[in-house]
């Protein structure tokens, strides 16, 4: 992600990129979600939440939220963005407990 590109267009009338390829994230993950996997397999109190249906559709990720941008920088969620997550993983622990 490019968060800056959503905050800031750089041409007049032309409205700012806030979402990217879903490949782009989904190459993201792959690189370390097998680890937590097998991490989940080895031990039974490990849980895997995946928030990637919060964020990501089968063509594209998002990078707002009702206006607000959700992350910081390519690869780091803002205060916001934060909020937000953290919400939703708090109803899965909740739920699943």
């Amino acid at each position: 992600f490019q968060p800056e590109q959503c905050q800031y267009s750089r041409f007049p009338g032309k409205p700012p990129k806030c979402t990217e390829d879903s490949s782009y994230y989904d190459r993201q993950k792959d690189l370390y979600v097998p680890i937590f996997r097998k991490l989940e397999k080895d031990n039974e109190r490990v849980r895997i939440i995946d928030p990637t249906n919060l964020l990501c559709n089968d063509q594209e990720c998002r990078m707002t939220d009702n206006k607000e941008l959700l992350y910081r920088d390519r690869n780091h969620l803002s205060y916001e963005g934060s909020q937000y997550i953290g919400g939703w993983v708090g109803s899965q622990i909740q739920r699943r407990d």
